[in-house]
């Protein structure tokens, strides 16, 4: 018995995914991003919220931490990865994956403290931690 391999057509849903986030988030969902003539793919995301702070984890594998820049600008959270594809004793003349340098940015709302954010990063996550801003967080009210 022969079992048949069908090359892989890839996700088809995709651009009906894209679409539904670009509904529903507001802005539109890039693989790459075209920055001053460099690519960078989107890393993977996820926001937790605690009462006191905004979690925020992004998949970055295969890098070192001395290769991740996370900045701010204009209320903005920019996080880039830098290093360099390839290898400088040989060419390669067949390749099936990368290692792409990636690119993602948080536009922060006043809801955060833009001076207290921490970052961790461990086996290949990036652990952004942002405090709340104090009129963000839940307040007791008392009775009485």
């Amino acid at each position: 018995m022969h079992t048949k391999f069908r090359k892989n057509p890839g996700f088809r849903n995709a651009p009906i995914f894209s679409n539904l986030l670009h509904e529903v988030l507001n802005s539109p969902v890039q693989d790459v991003v075209k920055d001053q003539e460099k690519k960078y793919a989107t890393p993977a995301a996820n926001i937790v919220e605690y009462t006191d702070k905004y979690e925020i984890s992004v998949a970055l594998p295969g890098f070192q931490k001395e290769q991740i820049d996370i900045h701010m600008e204009n209320n903005q959270l920019v996080i880039t990865t830098e290093r360099e594809n390839g290898s400088t004793q040989g060419k390669a003349i067949y390749r099936e994956f990368y290692q792409p340098n990636f690119k993602r940015i948080f536009t922060l709302s006043d809801k955060v403290n833009k001076e207290n954010i921490g970052a961790s990063y461990n086996n290949g996550i990036l652990v952004l931690s942002l405090t709340k801003a104090e009129e963000a967080k839940p307040k007791s009210i008392t009775i009485l």
